[in-house]
């Protein structure tokens, strides 16, 4: 089972994950690190929750001031919201098993 993460902006960061009636779960990369098999994984991992879980990605590069608002300073850095509200966030690559591990501890 593989699922995509829906880019997000500075300008949709909003509407996509604040307003969010569900959990987000949302990477934080630049294009320069190379994280495409990570970013498969975590497709792999919101799929897992059959769509009780969102997956979003945000280019720390084109879009700072969303990740400074997050806390952000480490790439790769995974964070979850419930219900638009920061919950956790993690840096570094996980594991799918970490990942999933990760999300139910915070839900």
């Amino acid at each position: 089972m593989s699922g995509t993460l829906k880019d997000v902006t500075d300008a949709s960061f909003e509407r996509e994950i604040e307003r969010s009636e569900r959990p987000v779960l949302v990477l934080f990369w630049a294009a320069s690190d190379g994280w495409a098999d990570y970013q498969a994984v975590l497709g792999e991992v919101v799929a897992g929750y059959d769509g009780k879980v969102d997956g979003c990605r945000i280019n720390a590069d084109e879009h700072a001031d969303t990740a400074a608002k997050c806390g952000v300073r480490a790439l790769p850095t995974v964070v979850l919201f419930d219900r638009g509200a920061w919950v956790a966030q993690k840096p570094g690559v996980r594991s799918k098993q970490q990942l999933m591990a990760f999300i139910d501890q915070h839900l």
